[in-house]
């Protein structure tokens, strides 16, 4: 049972640091660079980087980090290792990337409508539509990081 819980830890190491990765690039290159710009250029590249291109790599990762992480409490227990520590430690994880899950899922409706504004004007709303979506950015990259760290120190605690 400890090889099957290396591998799980393993494989949601690889999806954490795809999540964490893909928050990172983002909060550091494209929300500067879309706030750097007229609103109408920003509302372009919002449309073209930042909708449905993303969902392409991060649901998935996200969904194997949920999937491995919950596979990890089944085989915890039957594993040679620290058990509480572990528990606990995954239990984080999970606990993160579902918050990250979910702070996700609440930001489609925001990419939807940014979408549905095509080439024309850009809505007077989108100033305050931009500010909501950049807080709940910074508050993916920290859930992201923290399922991450998490996972590294539930593996690190039986090393």
């Amino acid at each position: 049972m400890a090889v099957l819980l290396d591998a799980i830890q393993a494989t949601t190491l690889a999806a954490a640091a795809v999540l964490a990765g893909g928050q990172v690039y983002i909060a550091r290159n494209v929300v500067h660079a879309i706030g750097n710009t007229s609103q109408e250029l920003g509302v372009r590249m919002h449309q073209e980087l930042l909708t449905w291109r993303n969902g392409r790599v991060m649901r998935p990762a996200g969904m194997t980090a949920i999937l491995v992480l919950t596979a990890a409490f089944a085989v915890i227990p039957f594993a040679d290792v620290r058990t509480a520590a572990t528990e606990v430690l995954t239990g984080c994880a999970y606990a993160a990337i579902w918050g990250y899950m979910l702070l996700a899922r609440r930001e489609r409706p925001f990419n939807k409508e940014i979408n549905s504004w095509g080439t024309g004007p850009v809505p007077e709303t989108y100033p305050e539509l931009r500010a909501d979506w950049d807080a709940q950015q910074h508050r993916r990259l920290a859930l992201t990081c923290l399922t991450f760290a998490f996972t590294i120190a539930a593996v690190m605690v039986n090393t």
